[in-house]
């Protein structure tokens, strides 16, 4: 992946886990199931990694929706899926509230 590559070489993790986790949208769309697996948990091994509170928030909330969307679509993960979804959701919460934006 070309672009996430580019990102992630120019030290800019949050680029590259948004790209990432963009193209595991597009394929789970595609029905590239297995593709998108494997981009979104690219994405979400280094979302952590992002520079500010409010940029890892943001990238955990495209993540765990991304997990909820592949769990609409699958069977044989569904139930990991929407684990990792809520994790990601969880971890929105508290880098939003690091950030000192209201979440309640």
């Amino acid at each position: 992946m070309l672009t996430a590559d580019l990102a992630g070489d120019l030290g800019r993790v949050g680029d590259e886990a948004r790209t990432l986790a963009g193209a595991a949208r597009v394929a789970v769309d595609v029905s590239r199931l297995d593709g998108a697996w494997r981009l979104l948990e690219r994405a979400d091994s280094i979302r952590g990694n992002a520079r500010s509170a409010r940029a890892r928030a943001s990238l955990a909330i495209h993540v765990g929706r991304t997990f909820a969307e592949l769990a609409n679509v699958t069977s044989d993960k569904r139930a990991e899926a929407l684990l990792r979804s809520s994790a990601a959701f969880e971890s929105a919460i508290q880098d939003a509230e690091a950030s000192g934006v209201p979440t309640r």
